[in-house]
């Protein structure tokens, strides 16, 4: 990813740029976390449950951390019994079969989970990297893009 807006490169808008600028839109000017899972993998699972201690210690700071799952992979009973059961704070979004799709494809998502980081200007600055696959990994640098 090149970190500068979409609409700075001199390429056409996919269907799926325009997806992503509109699914991000409501969070402008926060650093956002996007995480890809399914809750149907227990060891996506598991990770969500370690990590939101990290992101209740962060919920007053200008970052957004979002999970986003496809409908298909988690059914939203089971979703919803999953977040409720232990209350795992942050934004949710499950999105139909055709929307994850398109974000996989932007993002050459081979495997869950898949990271992105959005600074608070819109602009892409990491997909995937090792440095933020990890909660305990990505603190530092995700504060770095908070200051900013």
């Amino acid at each position: 990813m090149s970190g500068r807006p979409l609409s700075e490169v001199n390429l056409p808008q996919t269907p799926a740029d325009e997806y992503f600028e509109e699914l991000i839109a409501p969070y402008a000017g926060n650093v956002l976390y996007i995480d890809f899972r399914s809750i149907g993998c227990q060891p996506n699972r598991q990770e969500v449950v370690k990590i939101r201690e990290h992101i209740e210690a962060m919920k007053d700071r200008k970052i957004k951390f979002i999970y986003t799952t496809s409908d298909a992979d988690s059914p939203l009973g089971a979703y919803q019994k999953f977040l409720d059961q232990f209350q795992i704070k942050g934004e949710h979004m499950r999105i139909t079969k055709d929307q994850w799709n398109l974000l996989t494809s932007k993002f050459n998502i081979q495997a869950i989970p898949h990271c992105v980081i959005v600074n608070k200007r819109g602009e892409v600055v990491d997909n995937n990297s090792s440095r933020f696959r990890t909660m305990s990994g990505c603190l530092d640098a995700l504060d770095k893009l908070i200051e900013e």
